[in-house]
């Protein structure tokens, strides 16, 4: 084998690990874009999830408010 064949096989060594290397970081991007994308969907979920347990939270105090009083403050929230 020369030294010509040797070089040159090295190059497309080299060659083949830095393609890999660049597939691979291209990769890990879309699947980290990706699982940002999940987060922020999560986040907003579990926001909606928390106003709506404390708006259900509200009207159950304003009903019981309602029924103990009957005040008609209560009764217009209600």
């Amino acid at each position: 084998m020369t030294i010509r064949l040797r070089v040159y096989g090295s190059l497309g060594v080299l060659a083949l690990l830095a393609l890999t290397a660049i597939v691979s970081v291209a990769i890990s991007y879309q699947v980290a874009s990706q699982l940002d994308q999940d987060r922020r969907r999560f986040s907003e979920v579990l926001q909606v999830h928390a106003d709506l347990s404390l708006t259900l939270l509200d009207i159950k105090g304003d009903q019981r408010g309602f029924l103990m009083s009957g005040s008609d403050e209560l009764r217009a929230r209600r």
